[in-house]
């Protein structure tokens, strides 16, 4: 079934865990990979199926959570970022503290902060704040 994995080990180390497994860890994770991990759990577990991601890290979402997802666009213009995205369309996009979208974070309508995990924040596209429809 997709999305769900489950823990794969090759000579005692992990490569693959499912949600909330307990494993060794033999790599220092800082909070920055652990808030987008947690994000990325988040939109795995609350998310509808067809929902698609932006996130830098698309190819670790999609094996972490069989999701779709997409690398944000690189674009200056704030307004140019917005149409690409919601022109996939994207649903949510994660931003940490290693990578910005002003198109998102800033006076964006119809984005709204839905969730924030060790300063990675996750936010949604929808109609408004509450998910009506004006």
């Amino acid at each position: 079934k997709r999305g769900d994995l489950r823990l794969t080990m090759v000579d005692g180390a992990p490569l693959v865990a499912d949600r909330g497994s307990v494993f060794p860890q033999y790599f220092f994770v800082g909070p920055l990979w652990r808030g987008w991990e947690r994000a990325a759990a988040w939109i795995g577990d609350h998310a509808a199926a067809d929902a698609i991601t932006a996130t830098p890290y698309c190819h670790i979402f999609y094996l972490r959570t069989g999701r779709l997802a997409v690398s944000p666009p690189v674009e200056s213009k704030p307004a140019r970022t917005r149409e690409l995205l919601e022109g996939v369309p994207v649903s949510y996009v994660i931003v940490d503290r290693g990578y910005s979208l002003p198109g998102i974070e800033h006076d964006a309508p119809r984005w709204f902060l839905v969730k924030s995990f060790d300063g990675t924040r996750v936010y949604e596209h929808r109609a408004s704040p509450n998910g009506a429809v004006p």
